[in-house]
């Protein structure tokens, strides 16, 4: 069985249907947006030549889930993109271990899902630093009002 076989086998509901009680049924946003990962991935071409979703499953290493992921298309950068990715090829390769027995064991280690990094802005002020901020004279009155009610009242 070839990756894209698997993959097509997940993401239609057959292999819940076949093994109900280790596969549970995808959610169809869920299986719309999986299904568009793997036919991304089925085109990737690997140092071999041969297309990712063409290799047989009982070959794949860990070489090969790595040559996938370093050549993520470029809307794919965000590090929680690139993780949900990863997320999609591990879960379908524990598939392929149990309960398909494709692969006698998982060839990716624990901790080579990528880390999701957040650039968002999550600064507050500690009541010491608002008292201070507060009896500043040298900011101006209309700031300080503005920061005490960004800080009381939970806004960002």
């Amino acid at each position: 069985m070839t990756v894209a076989q698997l993959a097509e086998l997940w993401t239609t509901g057959e292999l819940a249907t076949q093994y109900p009680d280790h596969v549970r049924l995808k959610k169809p946003k869920q299986t719309a947006n999986d299904k568009r990962v793997f036919a991304w991935m089925a085109e990737v071409r690997l140092p071999d030549a041969q297309k990712f979703g063409d290799r047989v499953v009982a070959s794949l290493t860990l070489d090969d889930c790595d040559h996938v992921m370093g050549h993520l298309p470029p809307s794919a950068q965000a590090s929680a993109t690139r993780r949900q990715y990863a997320q999609a090829l591990r879960k379908l390769l524990v598939y392929a271990v149990y309960p398909m027995r494709l692969l006698p064991a998982l060839p990716i280690p624990k901790g080579w899902l990528p880390k999701i990094k957040s650039d968002k802005a999550k600064a507050w002020l500690y009541p010491a630093e608002d008292l201070a901020l507060m009896q500043c004279t040298e900011v101006p009155l209309a700031r300080r009002v503005f920061y005490g009610l960004l800080v009381r009242e939970g806004l960002r």
